[in-house]
This record gives C-alpha cells, sequence and structure tokens, in this order.
C-alpha cells in the first residue's frame, strides 16, 4: 500500500511539473471598441486600467480610428468606473502608488488623470515622440518615461507636482527604447533597445538615475529586444532573447542564467520568486510562470483573445490582465493568479 501511494505521488508530481492547467474562465471587461494597446493595475490590484482605440464603420464597412479611449475598472467585480477619451493612440499607462493617479503616455505628451474622477490633473509635453513604458518613483513624486526620435533616445523624469522636466538621460546610439524598467529604490533605470542601424541587433542598458551614467551594456548582435524586467531588489535584469529568457547580474551585467522559454513579454512577482511571461499563440496567448531560481516552468496558462494581447500582472502578484482585439471588437480579460 505504502508502495502504491509512493508511485502515485510520484505520477502526479510529473504530470503536473510544467503542466498547462485548466481554469475558470477569465473575466472578461466590457468597453473597448478597438485593439487595446496598454494594461495597467493600481499597485492595490483592485482597479484596472486599458487604453484601447475607438473605431468607427464607415458606410463602405472600413473601420476608421476615431481616438482612442481609457477604461478603468473595479478590478473584483469587473464594473466600469470611468471612461477617458483622447484624439490620438494611447501607448502606455501606469497607476502612482496611491492609486490615486494614472499616467497615460500619447504622441508627444503625457496627460495625467485623477483615477477616481478621470479629471484631467496636468500635462507633460517638453518632448518629441511618444510617452512609452511609464514608470512611477516609489515615493510617487516623479514619473518616468521613455521615448525615441529620429535615432535619438531618451529616459526623462519628470515632476508630478508641477510636471516639469527633472532630469533628461540622453542614449548618443543610434537605437529606439523599447522599455523601460526602474529598480525600486530609485537608483537603477534598465532599457531594452533595437539598435536601428545593424540589422537585428539589440542591447540592455543599464543606468544609474541618480548621475546619468551608464553603468553597463548588453549586446544582443541577433536579437531585437523588446522588453526587459528587474527584481524587486534590484540585483537581477530578465529579458526575451530569441528562444530564451536571459537573467543578468544588475551590477555587473554578467549573465547568470538562461532560461529556454519562448515570451514575447515579461514581468517578476513582488517576492521576487517568479518570472511571469506572456507569448503570442494562434487565437490568444500562453501565460507562463517561471522559477527564476531553477529556470523551470511550473505552470502555462491559456487566454482567449484576438489579435496579438498585451499582458500585466498586478503589483500584489494576484491578477493577470491581456488586453487585445481587433478593429470595432476589443478585448481586456482578468484571470486570478490563485485559480
Amino acid at each position: 500500500m505504502i508502495r502504491r501511494t509512493f508511485v502515485y505521488a510520484f505520477l502526479l508530481t510529473g504530470l503536473f511539473a510544467g503542466a498547462v492547467f485548466a481554469q475558470p474562465k477569465p473575466k472578461s471587461l466590457s468597453g473597448p471598441q478597438g485593439n487595446v494597446w496598454a494594461v495597467a493595475f493600481s499597485p492595490d490590484g483592485k482597479h484596472i486600467a486599458a487604453a484601447s482605440d475607438q473605431m468607427e464603420k464607415e458606410p463602405d464597412g472600413k473601420a476608421k480610428f476615431k481616438g482612442a479611449q481609457i477604461h478603468i475598472w473595479d478590478t473584483l467585480s469587473g464594473d466600469l468606473k470611468q471612461t477617458l477619451t483622447h484624439p490620438t493612440q494611447v501607448s502606455s499607462l501606469a497607476f502612482s502608488p496611491d492609486g490615486k493617479l494614472l499616467a497615460a503616455g500619447m504622441f508627444k505628451e503625457i496627460k495625467l488623470f485623477n483615477a477616481q474622477t478621470g479629471g484631467l490633473v496636468r500635462s507633460f509635453k517638453e518632448f518629441e515622440g511618444s510617452g512609452k513604458s511609464l514608470r512611477f518613483s516609489t515615493d510617487g513624486k516623479s514619473l518616468y518615461s521613455i521615448n525615441s526620435w529620429f535615432g535619438k533616445s531618451e529616459i526623462r523624469m519628470w515632476s508630478v507636482e508641477t510636471g516639469k522636466l527633472e532630469k533628461s538621460i540622453s542614449d548618443t546610439a543610434k537605437l529606439e527604447f523599447t522599455e523601460l524598467a526602474v529598480s525600486p529604490d530609485g537608483k537603477t533605470a534598465v532599457t531594452s533597445c533595437r539598435i536601428t542601424e545593424s540589422g537585428f541587433s539589440g542591447e540592455i542598458k543599464i543606468w544609474d538615475l541618480e548621475t546619468g551614467k551608464l553603468r553597463s551594456k548588453i549586446t544582443e548582435p541577433k536579437n531585437w529586444l523588446e522588453a526587459v524586467a528587474v527584481t524587486p531588489d534590484g540585483k537581477l535584469v530578465a529579458a526575451p532573447v530569441g528562444f530564451a529568457i536571459h537573467v543578468w547580474d544588475a551590477a555587473t551585467g554578467k549573465q547568470v542564467r538562461q532560461i529556454k522559454e519562448f515570451l514575447s513579454q515579461v514581468a517578476v512577482t513582488a517576492d521576487g520568486k517568479m518570472l511571469v511571461g506572456k507569448i503570442n499563440t494562434v487565437g490568444g496567448s500562453d501565460i507562463k510562470f517561471i522559477d527564476l531560481a531553477t529556470g523551470r516552468t511550473t505552470r502555462t496558462v491559456k487566454m482567449a483573445h484576438k489579435s496579438f494581447g498585451h499582458f500585466a500582472m498586478s503589483p500584489d502578484g494576484k491578477w493577470i490582465a491581456v488586453g487585445g482585439g481587433e478593429a470595432g471588437a476589443g478585448s481586456v480579460q482578468v484571470l486570478s493568479v490563485a485559480n
């Protein structure tokens, strides 16, 4: 009997290691009328925001862009709390640490909204291109953004209180910043980049935010680098590189681990133990949970949606959302990690 129980336990362990999990149907949030370009959770996970195209059908049946919409929902109930509009596409969203403000990156400006009332608080306008990959400082006093314009790329730090530009870090190389990660202590920024003058090469750059100096650079000569994540203690940097996830020491830029998983977007859980990422599939996305210490994929969750999905994980690690869609039919699906 003991031997038989041991065998059953062994088989079950093998069965569930890295398995594709059956799960309750994700909660669908109503509102988006076109493809979703950005998704963000409030720090406590209680609210979720998504930016989508607003599309209208013309008499000839073709869909025409009419502007952008930002929807804010209650995560648990799915109730729609606010709908904001803007004439141009919204490429990024971020909640302030207290959840009271929502920053939205648009062409040539960033807007700061009251997340409860939807009222405009202020605008940031001192740059070319679009305000992408928005990040608030831990104390909520600063807002970081990246932008690229005709080969010039910058990290910008804005005063949330005044809307003034406090600091700018320029990269002299001909490249395009694709994503920004900031360590919780506000001392380190990490950018993923496409090098625009040499085919498909890319770089991870690690910056000292206080001095604006480049600490280290990691070059991948055969891959554009589109996403990056930093562990909560700021010690490790992770990014999808080709058909693997590379993990580097943030202080030295040396690679410490390579995980054989194919992902397009990544995030790290609040305890720093798990890497969570997404890869688009036919008709949806696979969400993968990876143990950072071992590199082992512990769980794969399938989510169905149209077009390419834009992924977010709540800072408390309790929720995952994927936004997708097409002209006239957007979607945001929310899943409890506990399930």
